[in-house]
C-alpha cells in the first residue's frame, strides 16, 4: 500500500466515523488507532501505572477542577500534545488529522482537543455528569 492508498483508507475511515457522527450521535471505525499503535500505548499505560504516575482524575476544569469520588474514581495521565513518546505522537497525529478532515469537509472549528490515559479498577466509574463547559462562554458541537 502506498501513500496515496494510505490517505484514501483514511478518509473512508473518517467519512465512516462522521456518517456515524450524524446518523447515531457516535461515529466507530475498525483500526482507527492500528494494533502496533495501541500496543505501545497500553505499554505506556502500565508503565504509568506501575510507577505511580496515574492521579485519581477530577470534575470540572482549570477554574474549579475538584476530585469527586462519587463521579469519577478513575486515574488518569493526561498525554500532552508535544509528547516525545513514538506511540503517543502517532495517536495525537492521527487525532489532528481527523479534526483537519472534520474542519475542512464538515465546517467544524475544532481548535484543540484533550487526550488522557485512564484505568479503572474493579468497581471503579465514570458517572456522567455535565459540568465539563459550564464556565466557559457558549460551547457547543
Amino acid at each position: 500500500m502506498d501513500k496515496a492508498d494510505d490517505v484514501v483508507s483514511e478518509q473512508i475511515q473518517f467519512e465512516s466515523l462522521i456518517k456515524g457522527l450524524i446518523d447515531n450521535d457516535y461515529g466507530c471505525c475498525d483500526d482507527f488507532v492500528i494494533p502496533d499503535t495501541v500496543r505501545g500505548l497500553c505499554a505506556k499505560l502500565t508503565e504509568l501505572s506501575g510507577s505511580g504516575n496515574l492521579k485519581f482524575a477530577g470534575v470540572g476544569n482549570k477554574l474549579d477542577f475538584q476530585e469527586n469520588l462519587q463521579i469519577r474514581n478513575d486515574k488518569i495521565n493526561w498525554i500532552e500534545e508535544q509528547s516525545t513518546d513514538s506511540y503517543e505522537v502517532i495517536y495525537l497525529e492521527k487525532i489532528w488529522r481527523f479534526i483537519h478532515y472534520m474542519n475542512s469537509t464538515c465546517f467544524t472549528s475544532i481548535k484543540s482537543f484533550e487526550s488522557h490515559y485512564a484505568i479503572f479498577e474493579k468497581q471503579h466509574f465514570y458517572k456522567r455528569h455535565l459540568d465539563q463547559f459550564k464556565n466557559i462562554s457558549p460551547y457547543s458541537f
